[in-house]
């Protein structure tokens, strides 16, 4: 009985073109899937919700089999399928109407999906935000590729790409993408406007640098990344003495061609260069600096030593005294020096910058944080509106520096300032989407604000972007509230 039964059930459905139906749905349902997946990438739908459409297609099929058995459309009207004792002809616009019926489910699911998605976002996540609007007066400077043939001078093409953006940084007019994002495609073969616009610039800067001897051959070309546009190319063949040069007239230039065009003035306005005209003092601070961006115990003492050589080369070499500083934090915070020992050798270095440049924002905001420091060392009250008011004004003068706004956003999210840290930590994002770290320092301000949702959404993206970093995942696990300003360390 059964197996007539099963056999009379094929033949009927057979006979009603069931199979027909089924071929005809899932053509249909493929092509809109397919067109679904290409404008959710245009529509900014997260990719992920496409299983929304998936789910919306097979819960899809049924109800098409259901209506296909049951109902035809004849002449233009609805009416119920023939049975089997009866003759009419069922094959009157049934294609037109399985197609939409999978035209209608697949077209709720996408409609469903971009609910969920839009509702799902949170409106105060920073992470989402970044780039929003891309400026005309942004660029980013990629690392240069290293053209030698000695592979161990790539530090030296890092090392100039470094020396550029920190001289670009310097026009207040620009936004430069910090360091960490622009490095964060090196060696990735990606498009100039893929990369801009991850990176959130209009315009790209960059370069090829190959070193033979005493010779050095250097490219650079700024690119406006919508259209792929040259601004501005040159080619360089110098000695390596005339590396000073080089830099200095590489940053005029694209300091220029973006002020002539973008910025309404003429340009050209004085770039301060790296601080030394002495070839091996400059060579061994690249090398620290490759060095401590290794972020090692021995990468970071190795820089150390490196950067000590350099200023045994030229002592007034402010640059690589700046960088003996952070370099000397880092050592306080991974245990391998002494705070107060480290706080009168900090203190001492930046002392000598800033008798010679009392412009440098770089050595203004790292004595803000010594003096802090040694305040805390010494059992005296901080003045953090002090600190905060004056951390504001270098980041006033220097919006394209991330230091002064990272070290803000570590004084007031302990302070429950919400609305300020949020604003800053949009501000840090634009200029390094691609930072882990600050990604880090962002999910653990949600948690102190209570918000777990927008905590774990920045924890999570610097997974994203760093998997092999573990702070994210111990944050996530165990939510930590940042520590007060009197606790905190640099």
């Amino acid at each position: 009985m059964a197996n007539y039964s099963l056999s009379h059930f094929l033949i009927e459905a057979r006979r009603r073109r069931v199979f027909r139906v089924i071929g005809l749905y899932v053509v249909a349902a493929w092509a809109l899937l397919q067109v679904a997946d290409l404008l959710f990438e245009s529509w900014g739908i997260s990719s992920a919700a496409l299983r929304h459409v998936w789910l919306g297609a097979v819960l899809g099929l049924p109800v098409a089999l259901i209506l296909g058995w049951r109902y035809d459309i004849v002449s233009g009207r609805i009416v119920r399928a023939a049975s089997s004792d009866e003759s009419a002809d069922l094959s009157i616009g049934r294609a037109d109407y399985i197609i939409l019926t999978a035209v209608a489910a697949v077209t709720v699911a996408i409609v469903y999906t971009m609910a969920i998605d839009v509702s799902d976002t949170p409106d105060t996540d920073p992470t989402q935000a970044v780039a929003s609007e891309v400026v005309a007066n942004s660029v980013a400077v990629l690392p240069f590729v290293n053209m030698s043939d000695v592979p161990d001078n790539e530090y030296f093409s890092d090392g100039l790409s470094e020396t550029l953006l920190h001289m670009l940084a310097q026009v207040p007019e620009l936004k430069v993408s910090a360091r960490t994002s622009s490095f964060a495609f090196k060696g990735k073969d990606q498009d100039i406007r893929t990369i801009a616009g991850a990176l959130g610039v209009a315009h790209v800067l960059e370069g090829s640098v190959q070193r033979a001897g005493g010779q050095v051959r250097i490219t650079a070309q700024l690119i406006r990344a919508d259209d792929g546009f040259h601004v501005w190319s040159e080619h360089y063949d110098r000695t390596l003495e005339d590396i000073f040069g080089i830099q200095d007239e590489i940053a005029q230039r694209v300091s220029a061609s973006l002020a002539q065009s973008l910025l309404g003035s003429g340009g050209g306005n004085p770039i301060q260069g790296i601080g030394t005209d002495n070839f091996e003092a400059y060579d061994l601070y690249l090398r620290a600096v490759s060095e401590q961006n290794r972020q090692t115990y021995e990468s970071i003492r190795t820089s150390e030593g490196l950067l000590k050589d350099a200023l045994a080369k030229d002592p007034n070499f402010h640059d690589a005294k700046t960088q003996l500083v952070s370099n000397y934090f880092l050592q306080v915070r991974g245990g391998l020096r002494g705070p107060q020992t480290a706080i009168a050798e900090i203190s001492a270095l930046l002392e000598q910058v800033l008798a010679v440049q009392p412009d440098n924002v770089r050595a203004r905001t790292w004595m803000l944080v010594a003096r802090a420091w040694s305040a805390n060392v010494s059992g005296e009250e901080v003045d953090v509106m002090a600190i905060t008011d004056s951390l504001r004004e270098l980041i006033a003068e220097a919006p394209s520096e991330v230091e002064p706004k990272q070290i803000l956003l570590q004084v007031l999210a302990p302070m429950g300032e919400t609305e300020d840290a949020l604003a800053l930590m949009q501000d840090i994002l634009v200029l390094d989407p691609m930072n882990s770290a600050v990604l880090i320092e962002i999910g653990v301000a949600h948690y102190s604000m209570g918000d777990r949702d927008n905590a774990r959404s920045a924890l999570n993206r610097s997974l994203d972007i760093d998997p092999d970093q573990p702070m994210s995942l111990i944050h996530i696990s165990e939510p930590k509230r940042p520590a007060p300003l009197s606790r905190m360390t640099y």
